[in-house]
């Protein structure tokens, strides 16, 4: 478990994290937000990098700016712009680093599950960025570590890599994963928490799932002429009236959970024409960055 109480970071008279709580279980957390909302100075905590100017951050029990040497083989991270020995092949990258740490495992197994095992005797020099990255996180990940802490991991990536790499990331769900992203489409598909940071203010931060059902608004047009009747059901199920022509209502339902039984009701007057949902993780994402603004 990864603990914040009350965490604050300045940078002289800057305001990096104001007063942060949070707590991150195992899964994939998402830590998204615009440049400069203090994604990077979380991450930096969390490594033991920085220590906050006030406030507690509790690591797997372990304060990480004090107590740091006791993470080691615990947490793993891989920065946004990659950092491997290129004059290696990637064979001789993972058991390098496997000796290093005294592991015994199947080095070529590893680069199989990888997706690089074709390329085993190849210069990493030659390898794409995405391949690189899949390369870091094979790096990382076989000395099984309790947390994973990844900083766009998306970034810049091929689409190959991109779809190995996401399952990369889903099979480490077991783990406490920390993502910070700006692919939100990515997110949106393998993340189980979003934690939305402002101007180092956490202003979100719930289960992907929820969030999308309970935010959500769905569109729904009717064909039919709008009475006395109609506005009594719409009121009843929450519904809202935005377009209303001379034989068409167009309308917003906030709770998709009611939308069977609203339609029921309404069946007996109106013909349904359309339904439709606009909103996923993104038009969240702006929603929340654009309060108080």
């Amino acid at each position: 478990m990864i603990e914040f109480v009350n965490v604050c970071k300045k940078f002289g008279r800057i305001m990096a994290l104001n007063e942060v709580s949070l707590d991150i279980g195992r899964g994939i957390t998402a830590i998204i937000g615009p440049n400069g909302a203090g994604k990077t100075t979380l991450i930096r905590l969390i490594l033991g990098l920085l220590k906050p100017t006030s406030g507690e951050l509790s690591v797997m029990g372990v304060n990480p700016a004090t107590e740091r040497d006791r993470l080691i083989g615990s947490i793993a991270y891989v920065p946004e712009k990659t950092a491997v020995y290129e004059k290696m092949t990637a064979h001789e990258y993972l058991s390098f680093f496997a000796a290093l740490k005294g592991l015994d495992v199947d080095v070529e197994g590893i680069l199989a599950r990888y997706g690089l095992i074709e390329r085993a005797d190849d210069s990493i020099s030659t390898f794409s960025k995405g391949m690189k990255r899949r390369l870091e996180l094979a790096r990382v990940l076989m000395s099984e570590p309790e947390i994973l802490v990844l900083d766009e991991p998306f970034s810049g990536i091929d689409p190959e890599s991109r779809i190995e790499i996401r399952k990369i990331i889903q099979t480490s769900r077991s783990k406490i994963v920390v993502m910070c992203s700006h692919d939100l489409h990515e997110v949106e598909q393998i993340a189980d928490t979003v934690v939305v940071l402002r101007n180092g203010n956490v202003v979100l931060h719930d289960n992907i799932e929820r969030l999308l059902t309970r935010i959500d608004n769905i569109k729904l047009t009717i064909r039919g002429v709008f009475d006395d009747e109609t506005g009594r059901i719409l009121g009843k199920f929450g519904a809202e009236i935005i377009e209303l022509r001379k034989d068409r209502v167009t309308l917003i339902v906030n709770d998709r959970t009611l939308m069977p039984a609203l339609i029921r009701e309404l069946s007996s007057n109106y013909e349904l024409f359309e339904i439709a949902s606009d909103t996923n993780l993104e038009k969240i994402f702006i929603d929340m960055i654009k309060l108080d603004c």
